[in-house]
């Protein structure tokens, strides 16, 4: 006669905290990628602005008159999917402006300096009354 000795020592159920870790999870991607998006960066034939926030809206502007240098780093990646970060040094105001993870921002950064070389030209007496 053979006698079952296997005893039983602990008993797990799945965990309802893994259902509740993964959607904090994505609600907390979901709450970056709306901060993600939320920002950018227009440039005008006078100024550069930051816009920032989704409930509570930022806006900076620098004049291009103001603007001394902008410097450009990406990383291998950044330069692979075309990302980067530009540093706007200005005149007077806070000094730099650190513009985070810009979309083509090699692009961006000579289209400053183009309109920076360009700042001025059209200037007209009916402009300068705005």
């Amino acid at each position: 006669m053979v006698v079952n000795t296997e005893r039983e020592i602990m008993r797990v159920r799945a965990s309802g905290r893994t259902l509740k870790l993964w959607l904090k999870m994505i609600a907390t991607l979901g709450f970056y990628a709306i901060a993600w998006r939320s920002r950018c960066w227009i440039l005008t034939d006078r100024r550069l602005i930051r816009h920032t926030g989704v409930i509570t809206i930022q806006e900076r502007s620098i004049l291009l008159k103001n603007i001394q240098d902008v410097t450009y780093s990406a990383s291998f990646l950044g330069r692979m999917l075309d990302y980067g970060n530009l540093d706007v040094d200005s005149a007077g105001q806070d000094g730099q402006e650190a513009m985070l993870d810009v979309g083509r921002a090699g692009e961006f950064r000579a289209a400053i300096f183009e309109a920076m070389e360009h700042y001025g030209d059209d200037d007209t007496p009916e402009r300068r009354e705005r």
